[in-house]
């Protein structure tokens, strides 16, 4: 699982870590039902593998943060992972808009 991801790595190799955080957001998404989170996520995952979009930094430690606080997968807490996901989502900038 996610252990962390120095953000000073960030500055020397952001794609690098984006693509460390897209593979994180696959373990997140590994066991879990998240139900409308999933597709949510998996938007923020694709966009961090696309190097020809530009992921504003800001945006990149939202996704660390999220993946840092984690949500466990039982099944009270399903929807507040599904919430978080989709929140993480919708302030996402994708092909450098929001």
């Amino acid at each position: 699982m996610f252990t962390g991801f120095s953000t000073a790595q960030l500055d020397v190799a952001p794609y690098r870590a984006r693509l460390v955080w897209a593979a994180a957001l696959d373990d997140y998404l590994d066991g879990r039902e998240l139900r409308t989170g999933e597709p949510a996520l998996r938007r923020v995952r694709d966009t961090l593998r696309d190097p020809a979009v530009v992921v504003p930094r800001e945006d990149l430690l939202r996704v660390r943060a999220f993946l840092l606080e984690g949500v466990g997968a039982g099944p009270g807490e399903a929807d507040e992972a599904a919430r978080r996901a989709r929140d993480l989502a919708d302030g996402f900038a994708v092909d450098g808009r929001r």
